[in-house]
């Protein structure tokens, strides 16, 4: 057919499908690479609350653990809980965690899941991992994991001491999925703008 043969195109058309082919695709990578930023901003944001929670936690959590009140370590996890992002449907905690030097549960979100006075049992070998690593923290960290996905998350970690001795470690854990939903979101809508103002474009062009 004469549509499909190239050959037959005008210059103008063939100059005309060109322009378009070259705005659409920087257009579209423009998209890509706003939607990038917006995420690492967002995967910032989540990261910095997890840390101003544990960090919360690890004001009271030293007496705490030194008098082995342990009902009081879990309260206030619970509280933190109840009162964080994760109570204003912002972002869910998914784990809060209060460990002692030899990574023995003090206090944990889940009481039935990791029993106090029992070795942290991790999930998976990515989780061993986190876990071998938040034990090695001896400063204010955020561990994080699933780049860009629904199930990764953000974890702040901050070690306990009393007078100089190190007495275990505080974890909080965000999960991204909000963020995730919210950056797919924005991506269908910045690539359809982008699509629609070029198509637009075209059509006045021609």
């Amino acid at each position: 057919m004469a549509l499909f043969n190239t050959t037959s195109w005008s210059l103008a058309f063939k100059l005309s499908l060109t322009i378009t082919a070259v705005v659409t695709s920087v257009g579209f990578l423009i998209g890509i690479l706003m939607v990038v930023q917006d995420w690492k901003r967002f995967q910032n944001d989540l990261a910095e609350k997890a840390l101003l929670l544990s960090e919360s936690i690890s004001i009271t959590a030293p007496k705490a653990m030194l008098r082995k009140d342990y009902w009081s370590l879990y309260l206030s996890l619970k509280n933190m809980a109840s009162k964080g992002p994760g109570a204003r449907s912002e972002h869910e905690i998914t784990d809060a965690m209060i460990l002692d030097a030899e990574g023995m549960v003090q206090a944990h979100l889940h009481p039935a899941e990791h029993p106090i006075g029992l070795l942290f049992s991790p999930r998976d070998e990515d989780d061993k991992a986190l876990f071998r690593e938040a034990m090695t923290v001896r400063t204010p960290t955020v561990l994080s994991s699933g780049d860009f996905s629904k199930d990764g998350f953000q974890e702040g970690v901050v070690p306990l001491f009393s007078d100089q001795k190190y007495l275990g470690v505080v974890r909080v854990r965000l999960s991204v999925a909000s963020l995730f939903e919210k950056t797919m979101s924005t991506a269908v809508i910045v690539l359809l703008s982008i699509l629609l103002f070029v198509i637009i474009g075209s059509l006045l062009g021609t």
